[in-house]
């Protein structure tokens, strides 16, 4: 009876010590591993968009509880009334299969407003907090341009996906007076229209619904009467 309560005793101490073992490893993640949860799709801690001289800036900052080495790619888009103006990627990997580091930003669309140069990809070299372990920090740089609203679709190895809209309503100061978006196939064409093209339009139109109302009201028949009468 004595051996085989020091039996079930080691056996009760081996796996408590496995478990604590296991703890430990998923705790400290390392390099490769967050706080050891079963996959979840990337979320958004933080998203701020500013505008410095000609530049607009989004900065991002993803969670992923599997670890921010989770992350393979995060594409922007530059939105209008649900049109696609201009399109951004970050890719952390070529493609999920591999844990080649690649880190690049691309623009999808041929309009050449990415500043390449000036983006970037930080996250923390520590690992003891949850933050140091799952936040990734991307910040997109491209050159000034109009748009209503922010897209952001986000995409880890195990290809879930989680998207985000922000509506960018100080990019009204962008688009001039004279600007025109028609919507295209590839995003929208930019059209810029003659100087006072509209003020003039406007004041043409004005003035042909007036003569037109004019013709039609009393006031207008009763003076013409009076003017013929007169004569």
């Amino acid at each position: 009876m004595k051996f085989h309560q020091k039996i079930s005793f080691f056996v009760v101490l081996l796996l408590f010590s496995v478990l604590i073992f296991s703890f430990q490893v998923s705790a400290d993640g390392g390099d490769s591993a967050g706080v050891g949860v079963v996959n979840v799709p990337p979320n958004y801690a933080d998203i701020n968009i500013y505008s410095v001289n000609d530049q607009i800036r989004v900065k991002l900052i993803l969670s992923d509880y599997n670890s921010w080495m989770d992350i393979q790619k995060v594409q922007v888009n530059l939105e209008d009334n649900g049109v696609v103006l201009h399109s951004f990627v970050f890719k952390q990997y070529s493609n999920p299969e591999t844990f080649e580091k690649l880190n690049t930003f691309a623009e999808i669309s041929n309009s050449s407003l990415l500043l390449e140069e000036a983006c970037y990809v930080e996250h923390s070299s520590n690992s003891k907090s949850v933050a140091d372990r799952c936040q990734l920090e991307v910040r997109f740089v491209f050159k000034t341009t109009y748009f209503s609203g922010l897209h952001v679709f986000s995409s880890d190895r195990a290809g879930d996906t989680t998207e985000t809209f922000i509506e960018y309503k100080a990019s009204d100061m962008n688009r001039g007076e004279n600007t025109l978006l028609i919507p295209w196939i590839d995003g929208a064409i930019k059209a810029e229209l003659p100087p006072f093209l509209l003020d003039i339009s406007i004041f043409l139109i004005a003035l042909v619904a007036t003569i037109v109302i004019g013709k039609k009201t009393p006031f207008t028949h009763q003076l013409q009467q009076v003017f013929y009468e007169s004569k």
